[in-house]
């Protein structure tokens, strides 16, 4: 006999006020203090309250194995298009270097 599932969603609803109620304390001291931080929090406290149901204990073992299979292949292709960047970067620090500080400057190959 299985286990009736349990309902996230008092406890959801009851951390989603709390966070809810942090985000604009911690835009407001993002503002007043000039510190970026601060204003980064505010967007993942935002951000994370349509996925608090999901981040709750218990709530994973609901996902089908598509969703898992999704998140594997999304952890293994990131890294590889952070590193398709790479020749853009080292071409641009090459160039600068041969400018040498000077950002009107041409290059002659």
């Amino acid at each position: 006999m299985k286990p009736a599932p349990s309902n996230p969603a008092p406890a959801s609803r009851h951390h989603a006020l709390w966070l809810l109620l942090a985000y604009p304390v911690l835009a407001i001291a993002g503002m007043v203090t000039h510190r970026p931080v601060f204003a980064l929090l505010a967007l993942v406290v935002l951000a994370s309250v349509p996925m608090l149901p999901r981040l709750l204990p218990g709530a994973w073992s609901s996902l089908p194995p598509s969703a898992w299979f999704a998140a594997a292949l999304l952890m293994v292709t990131m890294p590889l298009l952070a590193l398709s960047a790479l020749p853009v970067a080292l071409t641009e620090a090459v160039l600068a270097w041969r400018r040498r500080g000077d950002p009107m400057a041409t290059v002659n190959v």
